[in-house]
């Protein structure tokens, strides 16, 4: 990156969820296809990791 600093907000301790868009559509057909209703649904994947 040319030498250049990446910033850090607040502390830097954020936690952050990477999620491919195939695993949340899969995801959400599920939900649609087996989910109940009304219902309240959460995905995320099983590693989070810190923003830094």
């Amino acid at each position: 990156m040319g030498g250049l600093k990446i910033p850090i907000y607040g502390t830097g301790q954020n936690v952050r969820d990477w999620l491919y868009v195939e695993d949340h559509v899969r995801a959400i057909e599920a939900v649609l296809l087996r989910g109940g209703s009304p219902g309240r649904y959460t995905t995320s994947p099983p590693a989070r990791r810190r923003g830094t």
